[in-house]
């Protein structure tokens, strides 16, 4: 069953620790590809403000593999949030993907299943926040109406997406919309679920 999420507003991009997250609906990546493996438990919020959204992730898992910093560099081999969404649905197959890793790599791409390219950034507007200790960690970014303006010249209020966690060196896939495949794969907007933005 294709799941729905509604972003609410909120006055001002959030910090990691607002009170104002309390206000957001969170959600689980409950969606395992590798249902035998040492699965975190990992929620996902989200709050809409005038100038963007701002993606809030939080997981119990234990020693997250952070090995990359840099912008664009591999951030799925980290411990990586991500966030994929196709924001003009007059062309739903096409799409942007933030890759978020606890390292601080913040990978961006454009384009279709079989066909992306990176967009170079430095992570500045993005407003990057994390926190690790012995339970688990948090992470939050944001992203930018201008910057998807930028890229897409639009920005559907009801739009298409999915929100994911993976850890390749711990054989961790998680969705929190299901994709049907036999194999981990993320990049598949056909599977992409509502997102319904700024009520």
């Amino acid at each position: 069953m294709e799941k729905k999420y509604v972003i609410r507003r909120t006055a001002s991009a959030p910090g990691l620790d607002d009170a104002v997250w309390e206000t957001a609906e969170k959600q689980s990546l409950d969606n395992f590809f590798c249902p035998e493996s040492d699965n975190p438990t990992v929620t996902v919020q989200a709050l809409c403000s005038e100038d963007g959204i701002t993606v809030r992730f939080e997981a119990d898992e234990k020693n997250p593999t952070t090995n990359y910093w840099t912008a664009n560099q591999p951030a799925w081999l980290d411990s990586c949030v991500e966030f994929f969404f196709a924001p003009d649905m007059s062309d739903p197959l096409n799409y942007l993907n933030f890759e978020q890793s606890l390292g601080g790599a913040l990978l961006i791409q454009k384009g279709t299943q079989d066909d992306r390219r990176y967009i170079p950034h430095t992570d500045e507007p993005f407003k990057i926040q994390k926190h690790i200790d012995d339970n688990g960690w948090k992470i939050k970014f944001f992203v930018p109406f201008s910057f998807v303006s930028l890229h897409y010249g639009k920005f559907d209020s009801n739009f298409k997406g999915n929100f994911q966690f993976c850890n390749e060196d711990k054989n961790v896939y998680i969705t929190w919309n299901k994709i049907e495949s036999p194999f981990p794969a993320f990049h598949r907007p056909k599977f992409f679920a509502d997102i319904q933005m700024c009520i």
